[in-house]
This record gives structure tokens, sequence and C-alpha cells, in this order.
């Protein structure tokens, strides 16, 4: 193990400048610049605070501001790269309360060979004063089409819903369809994955079960989806959160997560339509994010000041291996993309404004910090 000291790379002052768990933030372009949609509350330039989109040319050494998309603070972001090469981010607020504000937004980047063309807001669906939409997230299935789902919430009960659009974000649809039983649990997060490349599944944290749902490709975007799979349920009064997946590139989907309360860090493996049994890969901490290169897990999480990884190898998970220590150290956040490299982003609230750093754990068991 190597490591070099690092600098800020930028601030901001709240503590879910890399939130919401569920959501994806950071992207590699096709030229290799990095992206990273964060929240960076009123910390900033003037034009440069909320919700923005950030930049690096030289693998996060340096990272320069792009474009704002909301000013406010009390909205987060995810983001997903498409087949073509276009940048799809949603986003909605951060808070369980309605208000004519917190609409479900969109907007498309297209790619034009060395650099992004900003489109303009679409609204997904609008919100009101009695109506809210929170905890937004995106994917693209292998027909192309774009599902975003988010927490709807109509002042006294919450539920996940889920719109689709055929042209790439232009239009959008109500896919008519409710995910979880509609009650006051503030828990119900969406998260999307995708299966065995022809499949779309649906991950929502419902009545303090994680539950499970899949709807193929060449269906009608109205159809059914599948009826609910509970991948795992509470323990001791507690459910699970910190839910996140990675889909390699057989097409299996590999999940981390853990309960409420307390620090066991689980793993499982979605694999021919069956979720395998639990593992517990780490008993510190909370907060994780998952990777695979080959047939190699990696499981990164956080333990108070320290950014920790974790491999699974042929079944069986390896010794814990310190690769960070910072401040506080928090939200760790994984490009999603099939690299050889794992590069995360992740912050650190004991310094004031509250810091995001970023570091490549590159092959060989060493993590470059940029940024010193």
């Amino acid at each position: 193990m190597s490591f070099k000291s690092s600098d800020t790379l930028f601030g901001g002052e709240l503590d879910r400048m890399t939130s919401i768990r569920t959501q994806s933030h950071l992207i590699f372009a096709p030229n290799g610049d990095l992206y990273a949609v964060i929240q960076r509350g009123n910390v900033g330039s003037a034009g440069e605070t909320g919700l923005i989109i950030m930049k690096s040319t030289d693998e996060g050494a340096t990272w320069t501001f792009v474009f704002q998309l909301f000013s406010g603070s009390d909205l987060s972001g995810s983001i997903i790269l498409s087949q073509n090469f276009n940048m799809y981010i949603v986003a909605g607020t951060l808070l369980d309360t309605a208000a004519a504000s917190h609409d479900f937004a969109f907007w498309k980047l297209t790619w034009n060979g060395s650099a992004w063309t900003v489109g303009s807001l679409t609204l997904i669906a609008n919100a009101s004063a009695t109506e809210s939409y929170s905890h937004p997230v995106i994917a693209q299935d292998s027909s192309g089409t774009l599902w975003a789902a988010a927490r709807f919430f109509d002042s006294t009960n919450y539920v996940v819903k889920v719109f689709y659009s055929t042209d790439e974000g232009a239009t959008w649809s109500d896919s008519t369809q409710m995910f979880g039983s509609s009650s006051t649990d503030t828990q119900k997060y969406p998260h999307f994955a995708i299966n065995n490349g022809n499949k779309l599944g649906l991950l929502v944290m419902d009545e303090l079960k994680l539950k499970w749902y899949v709807r193929n490709d060449s269906d009608s975007e109205t159809a059914a989806w599948s009826a609910a799979v509970d991948v795992d349920d509470s323990e001791v009064g507690s459910y699970p959160y910190h839910y996140t997946t990675f889909t390699d590139r057989a097409g299996d989907v590999h999940l981390v997560y853990q309960l409420l309360g307390g620090g066991d860090k689980y793993y499982r493996k979605y694999s021919g339509g069956v979720w395998g049994a639990r593992e517990t890969w780490s008993t510190l901490g909370s907060y994780q994010d998952v990777y695979a290169i080959g047939d190699i897990i990696y499981a990164v999480g956080t333990n108070n000041n320290q950014l920790f990884l974790k491999k699974r190898v042929n079944g069986s998970w390896l010794g814990f291996r310190n690769i960070y220590s910072g401040d506080n150290t928090r939200r760790p956040k994984i490009a999603k993309q099939h690299l050889n490299e794992i590069h995360i982003i992740w912050q650190e609230n004991s310094l004031s404004p509250f810091v995001i750093r970023y570091g490549i754990y590159k092959k060989g068991g060493k993590l470059v910090i940029q940024g010193g």
C-alpha cells in the first residue's frame, strides 16, 4: 500500500454532498474525463453553489466547475452514461416534505466527440404544495428506454413511482405503477440494477424489508413488473439501508447493504433469477459501495476516519485493508463503469467546509489519493 496526502478537491456545507446512498454520482466520459454530480450547498462562487456538475481532466488531481443544475441546497442528483455516450441526470429533493419546488427533474447532456452540450431542464413530474418527488435514480435498459424512479409523497404517505422515456428524455410518461406499500414510512429509497443485460431490477426498502422487482426489457413500458421478492427483512426492529449494487460483465448483480443501528455490512449476489445467501463482509462502520473487476468483488466502506476495502475471491472475503485515513470519512461512491481500477469519491465531515476527496484504487493494491 502507498498513500499520498490530499488537498481539498472541492468543499461544501452539507452532510449529503454525495448523497443519497442509492444514487450514482461519478462517471467517465468517452475521452476519459471525470464528471461528478455534487450537492455543494452554499459553498462556492456565485452561480457555482447547490446541485452542480464538476469535471476533472487529470484523473481527479484538479476539478473545475461545469454547470449549475439547481441553486437550492435541498436537492440531490443521480447520473448515468448512456449507450450512445450521452449523459443523463435526474434530480429531486432530499427532504421529507411536500412543496411546489420539489419537482422531478431531468437533463440530457449530449456528447459531441470532445465535450458535452447541456440541454434544458425537462420535468419528469410536477410537484405541488401537497406532493413532492425525492431521492431520484435513473437507468437505461437494453432497448434504449430510460427509466426514472423517485420516492413520491402526497403529504401523508410515501411510495415509489416509476416513469419512462422512449425518446432520450424529451418526453416522460408515468408507468402507472407504484412500488412499496403506501404508508408513512419515509425509508422508501429506489435503486435500479440491470440484470443479465435484458432485465431491469428495482430495489425498494418497504416496511422494514428490502424488496426486489424485475421487468423484461421486451415488455410494454406499462406492463406489470414481477411480484416483490424479499431480499432481506428486519432484525431486532431494524431495516436494510445504505444499499447499492454493481452489475458485472456476466449480468450478475452484486449488492451491499447494512441494517440500521448495526455495524454489520452484508453482501448478496443475484444470478440466474435468484438471490444468493447473505454474507457478512464487514462488522465495522456505515456507508458502502461495491464493484467488480473480473471475478473479484470489491466492497468499500467507512468507519469513523477510515476508508477501507475488502475483496471477495472464490467465494471468500479476504482481510480488511485500510486504504485511507481522514476526518469523519463518509459516503463513498464508485464510478460504476467496467474499468480495471476503482475510482472513488467520498466526503470528510470534520472539516469546515466539508470536503470531497477522490482516489483511484489501482490494480496491485495501491490507492492513489488525488489532489495532493
